[in-house]
C-alpha cells in the first residue's frame, strides 16, 4: 500500500537576491513533484525577495525528509 500523497503550498525563508525559479525547483524536486515556484522580487525587480513559495506533490515521509534536512541549511549564501 503506497502512502497518501499530499498537495502543498511551502514557505521558504534565508533566499538570497539571486536564487532563481529553477534553483529552487531543482532543490525540492527529489522530495515530491514540483508543481511551481513564486518568489516575489524586489521592488526594482532584480531578485527575490528573501523568501518565496513552492507548490507540490509530496507524501508526508518526503515531507518530514525534507524539512529535516533543509531547516537551517545553508544553500547559496543563505540560511533556510
Amino acid at each position: 500500500m503506497s502512502e497518501e500523497t499530499l498537495e502543498m503550498r511551502v514557505y521558504i525563508g534565508g533566499l538570497t537576491q539571486t536564487v532563481t525559479d529553477a534553483d529552487v525547483c531543482g532543490r525540492f524536486k527529489p522530495f515530491g513533484e514540483v508543481r511551481s515556484v513564486e518568489l516575489p522580487l524586489t521592488a526594482t525587480g532584480e531578485g527575490c525577495r528573501g523568501f518565496g513559495y513552492v507548490n507540490m506533490k509530496i507524501t508526508a515521509a518526503q515531507w518530514r525528509r525534507c524539512v529535516s534536512l533543509y531547516t537551517g541549511a545553508k544553500w547559496k549564501g543563505g540560511k533556510l
